[in-house]
Order: structure tokens, then C-alpha cells, then sequence
């Protein structure tokens, strides 16, 4: 892992922000640093350009310490420590130096730059979808390595992001076709039950021992043009017929895994599986047979789940604590 002599230097910092972003989210942008390809600069969208450089080389890098065991997340390495590159009420902070991880996010999102049509996006869709249920592009290996990344996570006390609306986002998990593996990014520590905002969300689950570590999140994260598409896509019988395959794989490797949806953040994860199934117009027999194979998968942790771990500095998400 990352010692301080790995670590880019600031001017090289200031350099990639003179790239294009790798990625652009809700949140923060991304960008790639060429000269330490190892890792990114990941800047919070509240932060503008201006004077930024200089900000930069007036800023301390602090180092994270490596809590998992060598495993990469797209974790945060390094934050930047200026008054100006902290939030001023939280005091979290505004650029972070990150892990950079393989694999593609297939995200297609409405009203972007390249503005696709519809059917567009279903035809893209269309693609992705084709691609993720190719046992030759991912053989069932590379879904059992993506749940034992779960199982690892929850550990640790983190969890995949998933944002406030409890909706992972299909940019968080990075499939990658060179390498025939998933790729999980963005993780975060779980919520404390006095900030999971119980008041406003009776439905989330103060006891929860997974988070968001489960196959019905680890579907949404997959699940390309279920949210921002709906219900155009659903509508397609061609595209219907691929996710209901695509749902088998991720169930029956979850099933392997011995990972269900129990204590989650979600109190009810049955209502959540039959909304989704019938969101996604999945047909009566298959939610049926899906719904059969979801109430039976028992769990099993390899992992020595550990009672604290220390919060990564981090940008976005629910709970962001530096210690």
C-alpha cells in the first residue's frame, strides 16, 4: 500500500486538474493523476477552480492509515489540510488523493453533454447488459469475488455508497472486461444509529450489520438504466428478458456467497425485492422462482468482524468523520 514517499507531490495535483475528469457525480469530480497513475484527485463539487493551485501547494497531505488489510476500494490515501480545502461547518474535507481502480462505469445518464435519445440509451443498455450476463466476459467467479468484497466490507464496518435514497449508484461498482472482475469504489463507514435519520425513515434499520452489503444493492449498482430510464426501459421485452437473467446471476451467486439481505439498513428487504422485481416488469413466474431463491439464502462471515474501525476522511455520502 501507499507509504509518503508514493504519495504524488503537489504540483503533480495540480497538473491533473488541468485533465478532463475521469468522472463527474452528485458529489465531487474525479481526476486521473498520469504521473501516479496508481492514484486520483477526487475534488468536492462545491470547490471552483479558482485559486485552487495555490490553495494546493499552501495545503498539508495528510496520510489515511490502510484499513483494508491491502484491499482496494478507491479508498482515500491522503486529504488535503488548508482552511480553505475544508468544509467550514463539518470541517471534512474538500479534496482527497484516492486509490484509482479499474473497470468502466457504463453509467448513461439523461440531459449529458453527448444528450442521447431514448433509444439511445436503451440500445446502450441493451449492450451493458448483454455484456454482464457474458459467463465468458464474467465468469460466475467474478460475481463470487464481488460478494466476498461484501462480506469483507461489512468486517470492516463499511459499506458500498449508496446515497441518501438508499439507490446504489451504478458508478460505485466498476466492471471491468479486460480484467473479468467487478471493481467497488467509494465505500463508507456505516451510519451510526443516532444519524440515520429514524424520524424521517422509520424504514431503515438501526441494528443493521451489513449496511448496504447485500445482493439487493449490489442489483441497483448493476442494474444499468433502472433509475434514471424508467419506465421506457421496462418497457422493452428484449431488455426484460437480460436483466431477468442478469438478476439470476447476482441471486444464485449470492446464494454461493451464503449472503442474503438480512440486517441491512432495510427493515423489510422482501417489500423492497417485489417493488424492484415489479418495477423492472419482471415477469409473475420469474418473481416468483427470484423471490424463492431470495428467502433461502442463509449467511456465513469468513471474515473476523472487527467491533471498530477508523473513518477514512472522505467527500460526500451520510456520515464523514475524520478522527
Amino acid at each position: 500500500m501507499a507509504t509518503e514517499t508514493d504519495l504524488p507531490q503537489k504540483e503533480e495535483l495540480i497538473a491533473a486538474l488541468a485533465e478532463n475528469p475521469l468522472g463527474n457525480g452528485s458529489e465531487a469530480r474525479v481526476y486521473k493523476i498520469h504521473t501516479s497513475p496508481q492514484f486520483t484527485l477526487r475534488v468536492s463539487d462545491s470547490l471552483t477552480q479558482k485559486d485552487l493551485s495555490q490553495k494546493i501547494l499552501k495545503a498539508t497531505i495528510v496520510e489515511q492509515e490502510d484499513i483494508f488489510s491491502g484491499r482496494l476500494f478507491g479508498q482515500t490515501v491522503a486529504y488535503l489540510n488548508h482552511p480553505d480545502l475544508l468544509d467550514s461547518y463539518s470541517k471534512d474535507p474538500l479534496i482527497t488523493i484516492n486509490y484509482y481502480s479499474r473497470g468502466h462505469d457504463y453509467t448513461i445518464v439523461k440531459n449529458s453533454k453527448e444528450n442521447p435519445t431514448e433509444q439511445e440509451t436503451l440500445s446502450r443498455t441493451i449492450a451493458v447488459t448483454k455484456m454482464l450476463i457474458d459467463p465468458e466476459i464474467f465468469p460466475d467467479k467474478a460475481y463470487d469475488a464481488l460478494f466476498d468484497k461484501l462480506k469483507f466490507l461489512s468486517s470492516k464496518q463499511y459499506t458500498i455508497d449508496v446515497g441518501n435514497d438508499l439507490f446504489c449508484n451504478t458508478g460505485n461498482i466498476l466492471p471491468s472486461v479486460q480484467d473479468h472482475k467487478f471493481f467497488i469504489i467509494d465505500v463508507m463507514p456505516f451510519v451510526p444509529a443516532d444519524q440515520l435519520r429514524l424520524a424521517a425513515r422509520p424504514h431503515l434499520n438501526p441494528q443493521h450489520t451489513k449496511g448496504c452489503n447485500s445482493p439487493f444493492f449490489l442489483t441497483r449498482g448493476l442494474m444499468y438504466g433502472y433509475l434514471p430510464h424508467q419506465p421506457f426501459h421496462s418497457k422493452n421485452q428484449e431488455l426484460t428478458v437480460l436483466r431477468t437473467k442478469l438478476l439470476h446471476r447476482i441471486v444464485d451467486a449470492a446464494t454461493r456467497a451464503q449472503l442474503s439481505d438480512r440486517d441491512t439498513y432495510m427493515f423489510n428487504p422482501t417489500i423492497a425485492w417485489k417493488r424492484q422485481l415489479s418495477h423492472l416488469n419482471i415477469s409473475p413466474t420469474e418473481q416468483t422462482t427470484l423471490m424463492k431463491k431470495i428467502s433461502n439464502i442463509e449467511d456465513s462471515q469468513p471474515y473476523r468482524v472487527c467491533k471498530k474501525m477508523p473513518n477514512l476522511a472522505r467527500i460526500g455520502g451520510w456520515y464523514v468523520n475524520q478522527q
